[in-house]
């Protein structure tokens, strides 16, 4: 019971009593409590917080498990209760990583917020070798100066990405959170020689292992064949796996599904290097995680082509939100397990809820939700909510946020718009939307008006005369304006 007092001390009221009610706009939290009920039956302890619980299996259950090197040794090793470091790494072969990446990623996550190290790896030196896993042909060599940028831009995405896990994790009840770095496998390559290399780690690899690889069969047997570049970078992911476990004790490397074969190779290698260098003879291990694919079977990822980035320079908050709300239902159970550290029981309970009227699309909103603050923090899943209801809120439903809420939700958005109340209230719609939405010519605004296409206030009333002035009645707390034009295309006007 020692566990569960601690962690009773640092746990909020579950989110169950957020998710899977009755869609509400006139509260903070994205749904009302209808389906509550007595607050007794809110679950206040996360026992999936738990330290004595079962971690292999628990992550087998949510879907984060594909393959073990050594799934009973690695078992052995957690329940001895003793902390590791765990390591997953990512090369900057583009400006931001991508949802295909938050996987592992999560994998890590789970570790971490159960005592273990976390350690995200940069491969600014594996990049300049090209990964061949799940690739048909040899990746593009990029320039310099955009490796640089990548590099840096990869780095700190990663360190946030994982701070705002740790925070979303501390809002779910996890308390014994462990420590995170941020390493680049450049800072060791550089100082190696290829002599060096070859005698310190070439010695140790097995050619006839290194062929049997997935990547590298794959490769061989294409019309392209693979370089001696991309054939060895196997054996230069299997040495950062070493240097890691050498310098920081790290035992435990996850990556996706077509990484097994580098992370075999790591595992082996350790092992060897150990015993040449008379190490301790410590077992390593490598987990992978399952590919995120549609329910079709579509791969997400840069090299499919779908990529939703992390980075909100290239996809919004909002935009990021929308691409979970718009998911199909039959994918939205597997995506809760994998994307959320919401407990199974919760997920069980959004589902059930979300099969009562699936058209209210609540599991979609609970993981467009849970996964938005991850990536971007706490907080963010909610403005994007917020968002998400007044973009697509009909005439019959209205807006009823506060002005507060809805500037909040808007921050830093390019809709929302600053005008001096004197050239907002009672001047005409339509020069209004001119101020504001400087991509349409007047005639085009006349045009839509006549067509019934603008709709103005909190009770987005229809606008249908080219004459018609911004009423007084129309602002929302008498010091904002909303405008929709057509069925996307919200102008939030902010009065000064």
């Amino acid at each position: 019971m020692r566990h569960r007092s601690l962690l009773l001390g640092c746990y909020r009221l579950s989110s169950l009593e957020t998710w899977g009610f009755k869609i509400s706009r006139t509260s903070t939290s994205s749904y009302s409590t209808a389906f509550r009920g007595n607050s007794a039956d809110v679950t206040s302890y996360n026992s999936e917080a738990d330290p004595s619980l079962n971690l292999i299996d628990h992550l087998i259950q949510r879907g984060l498990v594909k393959d073990i090197t050594d799934r009973d040794g690695l078992l052995e090793t957690l329940l001895s209760g003793t902390k590791t470091a765990v390591y997953c790494g990512a090369d900057p072969t583009a400006l931001s990583l991508h949802v295909g990446n938050l996987v592992p990623l999560l994998g890590m996550l789970h570790f971490g917020i159960r005592g273990h190290e976390m350690i995200g790896l940069i491969g600014g030196a594996t990049v300049e070798v090209g990964d061949p896993s799940g690739r048909d042909t040899e990746r593009v060599e990029l320039e310099n100066d955009v490796k640089i940028i990548n590099e840096t831009s990869i780095s700190q995405q990663m360190e946030r990405l994982l701070k705002n896990g740790i925070e979303y994790a501390r809002s779910k009840g996890y308390c014994d959170i462990g420590q995170m770095r941020i390493v680049n496998n450049a800072t060791w390559w550089k100082d190696m020689s290829f002599l060096e290399f070859m005698g310190v780690v070439g010695r140790h690899l097995r050619v006839q292992e290194m062929l049997k690889r997935q990547s590298v069969q794959r490769r061989i047997t294409s019309e392209a064949g693979i370089g001696y570049n991309e054939f060895t970078y196997q054996a230069l992911q299997a040495y950062d796996f070493f240097h890691l476990h050498k310098k920081f004790g790290c035992k435990i490397q996850f990556g996706g599904s077509d990484q097994y074969g580098n992370i075999a190779s790591g595992v082996d290698l350790t092992s060897r290097l150990q015993f040449a260098q008379s190490l301790p003879r410590i077992q390593t291990f490598g987990v992978t995680t399952p590919l995120l694919t549609t329910a079709t079977g579509e791969k997400l990822g840069k090299s499919a082509g779908n990529a939703v980035w992390l980075d909100p320079a290239l996809t919004s908050p909002f935009a990021l939100y929308q691409y979970f709300v718009r998911l199909p239902d039959a994918d939205i159970e597997k995506y809760l397990r994998i994307l959320t550290l919401l407990p199974l029981s919760e997920i069980s309970a959004i589902v059930a809820k979300h099969e009562e009227d699936p058209s209210l699309r609540i599991g979609q909103h609970a993981l467009g939700k849970e996964v938005t603050d991850i990536v971007h923090g706490l907080g963010f899943g909610e403005k994007a909510y917020v968002q998400s209801r007044i973009l697509y809120s009909t005439p019959s439903e209205g807006i009823d946020y506060s002005a507060d809420q809805i500037i909040d939700a808007f921050e830093n958005d390019s809709q929302l718009k600053v005008l001096p109340a004197t050239d907002v209230v009672n001047e005409r719609v339509v020069k209004v939307i001119q101020r504001v939405a400087s991509n349409r010519s007047m005639k085009s605004i006349r045009e839509l008006v006549n067509s019934g296409g603008v709709y103005v206030g909190p009770r987005l009333t229809r606008v249908d005369d080219v004459q018609a002035t911004v009423q007084p009645d129309w602002l929302i707390n008498g010091r904002l304006v909303i405008i929709r034009l057509g069925k996307a295309d919200m102008q939030i006007i902010k009065l000064e």
